[in-house]
């Protein structure tokens, strides 16, 4: 759970009319997501029968899990060992356009992209892993063709 956005009042001198508050719930486990989506209802419900609360949740980027014993990702993996590539495959928690393939029941890996310190201000990649992915994904896509 994350409250990124806090926006209330334009004056520092006054108590502001309406507060505005944004975030966002991340699991790949529908019950839990519901669970907790449940919770922020309660707490805000809760925190001040005075107070007028419009409450908004939307639901969008579910998340997924794909096995490492999937067809799928063996076969994805035998293809990059064919190019040289020793994947290492991680648990992310990142909101990715796979995500929406995933959710349409189209399976998909999500692959790195070699960028560092992503949503900061320090936001990088270096031109060679940028090669690097472009001889991926144009290799990936070969091969995929002599099948």
């Amino acid at each position: 759970i994350n409250i990124g956005v806090i926006n209330s009042g334009f004056v520092r001198n006054a108590v502001p009319g309406k507060i505005l508050i944004k975030g966002e719930i991340r699991s790949k486990d529908k019950k839990e997501l519901t669970y907790f989506k449940k919770q922020i209802k309660i707490i805000f419900k809760e925190s001040d029968s005075k107070v007028k609360i419009k409450l908004e949740l939307i639901d969008e980027n579910f998340g997924y899990v794909i096995s490492e014993k999937d067809n799928f990702v063996n076969e994805t993996i035998k293809k990059l060992e064919k190019i040289n590539i020793q994947p290492n495959i991680q648990e992310v928690w990142g909101c990715f356009d796979s995500n929406i393939f995933a959710e349409n029941g189209i399976k998909i890996i999500n692959f790195g992209y070699g960028g560092k310190d992503a949503h900061t201000t320090l936001e990088s990649i270096k031109i060679e892993d940028l090669r690097k992915l472009t001889e991926l994904v144009t290799n990936l896509v070969s091969l995929n063709q002599d099948d």
